[in-house]
């Protein structure tokens, strides 16, 4: 059986690859980021923020949305 510790660095692990996954197909389609995605990983961000989900999770998505193009600043709360 996993312990937390283990269980908690999985779904980092998934969260972050999903996504990178999600942006690099936006990206290598050619398409533009519709708002929605942009909004959703706004909020991944803020969650990984005040859950203290660490510095790669959180810059792994704040780079996402920045590739894509949004430049707003997510200041630590």
């Amino acid at each position: 059986m996993k312990s937390d510790q283990e269980l908690t660095q999985d779904n980092l692990t998934k969260l972050s690859s999903l996504v990178t996954d999600t942006v690099s197909d936006c990206l290598s389609n050619g398409k533009k980021a519709s708002s929605s995605l942009i909004e959703r990983l706004r909020t991944y961000e803020r969650t990984a923020r005040d859950a203290d989900l660490g510095a790669q999770t959180v810059q792994v998505i704040a780079s996402g949305r920045r590739l894509l193009g949004d430049r707003r600043n997510l200041s630590p709360r």
